[in-house]
């Protein structure tokens, strides 16, 4: 899945490269420091997701390819960094799931803040905003435009009229928290918004009448893995007849979404899912069970699947693990995720929403949403459809160069 990938020209929308770059090792990946990304001594690009990109001069323009750009991006975008610590911390998951049964929720918390304080700090991209893929992929469109004269025509992101979208999305992982959902849709409806609840399907005793009630109402219902086990990517035989389990229950429920339990991921093999798109992949997150992210703000292709990067930081890990409240950070991430033009995707989970102020928190936070009059606020579904037909729908952008300063100029 990775031979032949260019994100950024799929991204805007523009003819695939012949040639291609390659990383030999994670150290040929530059790194921003300081908000700065530094390729050369040249002008300097604004990028809009807040790293400044310091281009090469024009007689040494040659050493940063576009090939090269999109090494990096398919670098990041398919955790390829994360290799060795993915494969350290599946062994690690694999003990824990077999135990986890037996242990008590507390312990089970306990154990995942002892995780997240052992992250802290080791993450390759940032938390809760890394700005390096927007600006790999705003670099490579500049770059493409000062080829071509400066201006040119680009695949918009979003229909016509929206500077983003929103998608709610919630992952309901127990009895207890498919009890919440009809007062979790109720508050969202009061705001006018419809959300996607995500149901695991033998887990815990489905409620039936309650799942053909969210969807006469207009609200989207995905499958979130068949058993919560930790087993699904751990061999080939296992992902297969989960596969097959997929399929029945996708049909059943006529869902045309996924997510995986606990965001477990493999990229090679992603691509099998049998539905419209995914939404397992975080765009940074070194919380997780499994920590990375694919570091991009908008969907993308994942063979013929729409993957839908989850862009706000979970609501877990802050109520959770780290024991603080979530509205701050939301506002944050929802800020930067507007000036980028990106996905806004987030998870709350009706097990987690135990207190008065974690109500509050997500009311506040639809509120704000409710606020920006140019962002798309859709279902998941939606967005998957509009992303895998985009490519025909252009927008014009052209880049402002002066000697010193680049920016791009869309519409």
């Amino acid at each position: 899945m990775m031979e032949g990938l260019q994100p950024l020209a799929a991204l805007w929308g523009l003819p695939g490269r012949a040639g291609q770059a390659s990383l030999k090792e994670e150290n040929d990946l530059p790194r921003p420091f300081n908000g700065r990304l530094r390729l050369g001594a040249g002008p300097v690009l604004e990028s809009s997701g807040g790293v400044a990109v310091d281009l090469p001069r024009a007689t040494e323009r040659g050493a940063i390819s576009l090939e090269t750009l999109e090494a990096w991006s398919t670098y990041l975008m398919t955790e390829a960094y994360a290799t060795r610590t993915v494969r350290s911390t599946s062994r690690v998951l694999r003990a824990y799931y077999r135990v986890r049964p037996f242990l008590p929720r507390q312990l089970q918390i306990v154990l995942r803040r002892m995780h997240a304080r052992a992250r802290t700090g080791r993450s390759y991209l940032t938390w809760p905003i890394d700005g390096t893929f927007v600006a790999l992929a705003e670099t490579f469109l500049a770059l493409f435009l000062e080829s071509i004269g400066g201006e040119g025509q680009v695949a918009r992101r979003w229909p016509p009229g929206f500077r983003g979208a929103l998608v709610l999305t919630h992952d309901v992982e127990g009895v207890e928290g498919q009890r919440r959902c009809s007062d979790l849709a109720d508050l969202e409806a009061k705001n006018g918004f419809k959300s996607s609840f995500n149901f695991v399907a033998e887990r815990y005793p489905l409620d039936r009448d309650l799942m053909l009630e969210l969807q006469a109402r207009g609200f989207e219902i995905g499958v979130h893995g068949i058993k919560h086990d930790g087993r699904k990517f751990s061999t080939r035989a296992i992902y297969e007849e989960r596969l097959k389990a997929l399929t029945l229950y996708r049909d059943a429920w006529k869902s045309v979404g996924f997510r995986s339990p606990a965001t477990h991921r493999r990229w090679e093999w992603m691509h099998e899912l049998p539905f419209e798109y995914d939404s397992s992949f975080p765009d940074t997150d070194p919380y997780e069970p499994i920590p990375g992210g694919c570091g991009t703000p908008w969907p993308f292709m994942l063979g013929d699947l729409v993957e839908l990067p989850i862009t706000m930081p979970q609501d877990h890990t802050l109520w959770e693990i780290l024991g603080t409240g979530a509205l701050t950070t939301w506002r944050a991430k929802l800020k930067w995720l507007l000036g980028c033009q990106g996905l806004i995707n987030i998870i709350v989970h009706p097990d987690y929403l135990t207190t008065k102020s974690r109500w509050a928190d997500y009311e506040a936070f639809l509120r704000d949403v409710r606020e920006e009059t140019t962002l798309w606020a859709t279902l998941p579904r939606d967005v998957a459809r509009w992303w895998r037909m985009r490519s025909g729908d252009r927008e014009a952008v052209r880049l402002d160069a002066s000697e010193t300063v680049w920016k791009l100029i869309f519409g």
